[in-house]
Order: C-alpha cells, then structure tokens, then sequence
C-alpha cells in the first residue's frame, strides 16, 4: 500500500522532525511519500532501502537521503535489528 504521510511541524521555531527508528526483519515498513525532505543516518544492521523502484544498499554508517515526493520503503535485512536516526526538516526550513 502507498501512503502519503503528512508532517506537521507544531513548533515553528523548530520546524524539523527527528526520531530514531528500529525494527527487524519480521516487520514490514509501508510504501509511503512525503513532501519534505528526508535524511537517514543507519547506526546498526543492514538493509535495503527501495525509491521510486530503485533499491540502495543501507548498512551501519551509511547517510542516506530521500528526495521530496519519493515513495520509499524500508527492508530490514540483517539478524539484529535495523537501526537508524531520521531527520526530516520542513519544506520553510529548506
């Protein structure tokens, strides 16, 4: 299923989003797309990560970037779990 997933930045003088995320490989991670950018700093296992049909190695150390409107997936493909930061600034912010 392709999702677009809305942001909403409530704290305008901080107008980013910044998680990290974790998850193995017997979870599944949607197909979505998002207006902002977004940029992904992978700190444990390895993956893959598919855009718009193209799929990119995602290993521990890598930074990977999402452009505006890519439908992005995440695959987990080690035994440890996939671990990354992800930091999404707001389209203002750019």
């Amino acid at each position: 299923m392709n999702q677009y997933e809305s942001h909403n930045h409530i704290d305008p003088d901080f107008p980013i989003i910044f998680h990290w995320d974790t998850f193995s490989s017997t979870e599944y991670f949607h197909s979505h797309w998002h207006e902002g950018v977004e940029l992904l700093f992978c700190t444990q296992g390895s993956g893959e990560i598919i855009i718009d049909s193209e799929v990119y190695a995602m290993n521990m150390g890598d930074t990977i970037i999402v452009n505006s409107g890519g439908l992005h997936t995440i695959k987990c493909l080690s035994e440890e779990n996939l671990m990354y930061y992800c930091l999404i600034p707001s389209e203002s912010f750019c």
